[in-house]
């Protein structure tokens, strides 16, 4: 099949793998759901080490629920989103991390963007972006106002970043990866 940028690979033969709701509903072609991997009728994996509870919660029926969020679109690629421990729940709406993020970076004047959830005594959460500046960037009060109003206008009212904070760099593994979990516990430094 020919690569399309951004989409993600086919799946591997030999195994059936859906778009479900956390608790193994199927969604349609275009909607938003959970990859999920049918029991192959060969060895998937014994468990988790030492953490059979955690083993047996990833399952509904005979679906393995990755966690990772996508969506199939109508050519039938698939194309990824998203970890579902990482959707901001804010006044009733989910929001994608990647989704702000995508249109944060689009900014010149961001180099790196992490979009996580902070908590509001009114909704829940709130959409609280931290950012790393280019070099070139206008001056905070300016770039935040450029970064909410992009978000607004691309992703939706609800989805804006009402925090934008700060930073040298971004908490990654070794391999690049964006640490979420570590962004959310670290204090903000501006507030809502």
């Amino acid at each position: 099949a020919p690569v399309v940028p951004g989409a993600l690979a086919s799946v591997v033969p030999g195994f059936d793998v859906v778009l479900v709701e956390p608790d193994g509903t199927p969604v349609p072609d275009g909607q938003e759901g959970i990859i999920a991997i049918r029991r192959p009728p060969f060895q998937l994996s014994q468990g988790y080490n030492d953490n059979a509870a955690a083993w047996d919660a990833r399952w509904a029926d005979d679906l393995f629920i990755t966690g990772d969020l996508a969506r199939r679109d109508d050519q039938g690629l698939w194309w990824f989103t998203g970890r579902a421990d990482d959707v901001i729940v804010t006044s009733g709406y989910n929001v994608g991390p990647v989704e702000v993020e995508s249109v944060l970076l689009e900014h010149p004047g961001i180099a790196e963007a992490a979009a996580v959830a902070a908590p509001d005594p009114a909704r829940g959460s709130i959409v609280r972006a931290v950012v790393v500046p280019a070099p070139e960037a206008p001056p905070r009060e300016t770039l935040t106002k450029e970064l909410q109003d992009a978000v607004r206008a691309r992703v939706g009212r609800h989805a804006y970043p009402r925090i934008v904070d700060y930073v040298d760099a971004l908490p990654r593994t070794e391999t690049g990866k964006l640490r979420r979990a570590e962004l959310r516990h670290q204090p903000q430094t501006t507030g809502a």
